[in-house]
């Protein structure tokens, strides 16, 4: 996905995020920072439908009613990362502990075969 549609699909997901709006292509050109083509915009629009991230129900003479659909409202606003279970903090101290074990033991032995 190019800048441009990445661009029109978070002003489609900022302008409409509950249901259907109708947004013209002045909407869009002041949003995106300057005058869009009327042909790179609806370019734009049929590729985001096609793909499923919106949905029109009317475009006509630069105005256009659509929607997010879920997967576009999904693209914009990726779901957060599970955080880390506690797992790294307990293997920590196993490993801490198997070591210190592992370095008395060794200590024992050198005492009872050469001391």
């Amino acid at each position: 996905m190019d800048g441009l549609t990445r661009a029109v699909l978070a002003e489609i997901n900022a302008q409409a995020k509950d249901g259907y709006r109708v947004i013209d292509r002045e909407d869009f050109a002041a949003a995106l920072g300057g005058e869009t083509e009327g042909e790179a915009l609806e370019a734009a629009l049929l590729y985001l439908e096609g793909r499923g991230y919106i949905e029109i129900r009317y475009a006509a003479d630069g105005v256009y009613c659509l929607r997010s659909l879920p997967k576009g409202a999904a693209y914009a606003d990726p779901p957060p990362l599970p955080a880390p279970k506690g797992k790294g903090r307990r293997f920590f101290w196993a490993a801490f502990a198997g070591g210190l074990a592992g370095g008395l033991l060794a200590c024992l032995l050198c005492v009872l075969v050469f001391g």
